[in-house]
């Protein structure tokens, strides 16, 4: 695990940097990500083209938040909260989420949430998991 200072702009990857993964929340000050969900990030990318990171790391206080209003209704530990996580979209929207599912299992990931135009990939690796979300 790697932690950055939150707005640091770290190029972490010819694609990809720290700002992108920040938490969204006002309050922290740190944002930690696993060098592994960075390599995944750009085998994906390499496949899709550009990707969106819509969520990245989330601080305790904001995975807690998004749990009391709703729209977090995973129970245990998130794995946006230890930096293993990324929902992502294509930069155009062209890909359905569950494309951008294919593409995320064809480079190793095996734990994918699926939404309409977009998709949760995080790195547990135990076992393949698979969920929806409305949206």
């Amino acid at each position: 695990m790697t932690s950055y200072q939150k707005g640091s702009n770290v190029q972490l990857s010819d694609h990809f940097n720290s700002n992108e993964l920040d938490c969204k929340c006002p309050q922290c000050t740190t944002t930690q990500i696993d060098p592994a969900l960075i390599t995944a990030l750009e085998a994906i990318r390499a496949k899709t083209g550009p990707l969106i990171i819509t969520s990245g790391y989330r601080c305790q206080h904001h995975q807690d938040e998004l749990r009391a209003s709703g729209a977090e209704t995973a129970t245990g530990i998130s794995q946006h909260t230890i930096g293993r996580a990324a929902d992502v979209t294509t930069a155009d929207s062209r890909l359905s989420g569950v494309e951008i599912e294919t593409i995320a299992r064809s480079v190793g990931i095996r734990a994918v949430g699926v939404a309409k135009s977009w998709a949760h990939i995080d790195l547990r690796d135990d076992k393949d998991r698979r969920w929806t979300y409305n949206d």
